[in-house]
């Protein structure tokens, strides 16, 4: 226990500079383009080489979510309620997020990259099929996984611990359900259509839950079971 303790904790302070690096990469090898991750057209206008997909999304699998499982399994022992099923089914949640967040960032890994580099070296038709091909796991991993599924699950994860955590540390709580009302915007957006909150929902998340992860890890390891 003492061990995954340290593991859970130092794992989530460690994600965030590995986030804060993958999301400040991405806008610097798009020129710094807010609009280049919300339509595939405008991210291969500003792509000159398909390299940097791997690195920043490798960063993204390895800030945003894999190191967050030891903490999703952490948190009931932080709050002294492992045995609250109503707990258990919210960091089901947590857990669901991180796995198909993950996947997600895998599969940009391992096709997106290949892609682009077919569609920049082609022209006419066979650079078209190219285009329809990236533009459909472009839109299913950008917009039906990680704006509409994950912020669901991970909105859940977030307000549920929430309403616990408030209960004994109020300010990280409230922090905790902010970030989860944000992640649920990003969902609430894109199924209305309404782009302005997407992305305000998106950039809150992107921006606050490295910071909640990293306080997070401080709490844990400053936790005694016996509190």
């Amino acid at each position: 226990d003492r061990c995954f303790k340290k593991l859970a904790g130092w794992m989530a302070i460690l994600s965030m500079p590995v986030a804060f690096l993958s999301t400040f990469l991405n806008t610097y090898w798009t020129n710094f383009n807010l609009l280049a991750f919300t339509a595939p057209e405008i991210l291969l206008q500003e792509m000159t080489d398909s390299s940097w997909l791997t690195v920043t999304f490798m960063l993204d699998l390895f800030g945003y979510y894999l190191p967050l499982i030891p903490l999703a399994l952490y948190i009931p022992k932080l709050l002294n309620a492992e045995q609250s099923g109503l707990l258990k089914v919210f960091t089901f949640s947590g857990l669901a997020y991180i796995i198909c967040g993950a996947i997600g960032a895998s599969l940009c890994i391992s096709i997106l990259p290949n892609l682009a580099d077919s569609y920049m070296q082609t022209s006419g038709d066979e650079q078209l099929l190219y285009f329809t091909v990236f533009s459909a796991f472009f839109n299913g991993i950008f917009f039906g996984l990680w704006d509409l599924l994950d912020p669901i699950l991970s909105g859940v994860w977030w307000l549920g611990i929430g309403i616990y955590l408030q209960q004994q540390w109020k300010v990280l709580g409230r922090v905790t359900m902010t970030l989860g009302c944000f992640s649920l915007l990003t969902s609430i957006g894109y199924v209305t259509g309404n782009h302005a909150l997407q992305d305000i929902g998106l950039n809150v998340y992107l921006g606050l839950a490295p910071i909640w992860a990293a306080c997070m890890g401080l709490k844990i390891l400053k936790h005694s079971p016996n509190n």
